[in-house]
C-alpha cells in the first residue's frame, strides 16, 4: 500500500521445511490491496491444484461486509480461516465466524 492509498501487489505462498529454510512463491497478484481495516463482499484464499494456483471462495457476504480475517494452517495441513461481519459501527457489533473444509 502506498501512503496515498491503494497499490497493486503479489500474493505470496511461504512453506518451511524440516530444516528450517524457508521457500516462497508468487501464487497470485491483487490489483488493489489495502492493509487495515477494509470491507470486503467476497473472501477468498489461493490453493494449490492440479491446474496451478487458484482461487477458493470461502464465503460471500449475505449484505454484512467481512473484516478482520486470520487464516491458520493444522497439522494435517487443512487451512482454517476466522473472519468477522460488522452489522453496526457504533458501538460496533457483529459476528465471528471459523471455516474449514468438511
Amino acid at each position: 500500500m502506498s501512503d496515498t492509498g491503494p497499490a497493486p501487489g503479489d500474493i505470496v505462498y511461504g512453506a518451511q521445511a524440516a530444516d528450517g529454510s524457508w521457500s516462497f512463491e508468487v501464487v497470485g497478484q491483487v490489483n488493489a490491496q489495502v492493509l487495515g481495516f477494509i470491507d470486503t463482499e467476497t473472501l477468498s484464499f489461493a490453493e494449490r491444484g492440479s491446474n496451478g494456483w487458484g482461487p477458493t471462495l470461502v464465503a460471500q457476504a449475505d449484505g454484512d461486509p467481512f473484516q478482520v480475517v486470520g487464516l491458520a494452517v493444522d497439522g494435517a495441513g487443512e487451512p482454517h480461516i476466522t473472519y468477522s461481519t460488522v452489522t453496526a459501527n457504533g458501538p460496533l457489533d457483529g459476528e465471528i465466524w471459523h471455516a474449514r473444509r468438511r
